[in-house]
């Protein structure tokens, strides 16, 4: 019988080598230790202040924005239709919630036309919502993707040098 339990989104496991699994966090500290989270995050938090700052000035949302925002993503993802949408991100632990709060991120981020300045927040010191928030975020612009297919590079350059991988794993280390 399938377990009903809910899986935090950064237990998820979004690769493998042999029989290790890879979850979103394994992706995450990987780009940490790496030292290609910090911009990122940095811009996350700015998206973060300037909702925020909207939020305190009761500012509208422009909900054609929004609309022209959200397919322009579905464009890009090649999802038809607001059930293919639906399904796209229930496959990735996410809800129309989730993808709502990321567009209206994105749009007080590009549309408020003063100086924000985000809170000075280290990633490993967040608050768990706000870390939760960011993996959306990751999961959303593609950033977790990407994330994931360096070290899956990273994983079958490794495994290649122990001489433990497969010859699909060897094209994919020398690309």
């Amino acid at each position: 019988m399938p377990s009903t339990e809910s899986v935090s989104q950064h237990d998820v496991i979004v690769c493998a080598c042999g029989t290790q699994e890879y979850t979103a966090r394994d992706t995450i500290d990987a780009a940490i230790f790496r030292g290609e989270v910090e911009v990122k995050w940095k811009e996350f938090l700015h998206e973060v202040q300037a909702e925020k700052r909207a939020d305190e000035l009761g500012l509208d949302l422009d909900e054609s924005a929004i609309s022209s925002a959200a397919e322009a993503f579905r464009y890009e993802y090649d999802l038809i239709t607001a059930e293919e949408t639906e399904a796209w991100l229930a496959n990735r632990g996410l809800t129309l919630d989730d993808f709502a709060d990321y567009l209206t991120r994105e749009y007080y981020a590009s549309t408020l036309r003063e100086e924000i300045i985000p809170d000075e927040i280290e990633y490993s010191s967040a608050p768990a919502d706000l870390r939760q928030s960011f993996l959306v975020e990751l999961i959303l612009s593609g950033e977790l993707d990407r994330m994931t297919g360096d070290l899956i590079m990273r994983l079958a350059a490794r495994a290649n040098s122990r001489g433990n991988c497969s010859r699909r794993a060897e094209i994919l280390a020398s690309e």
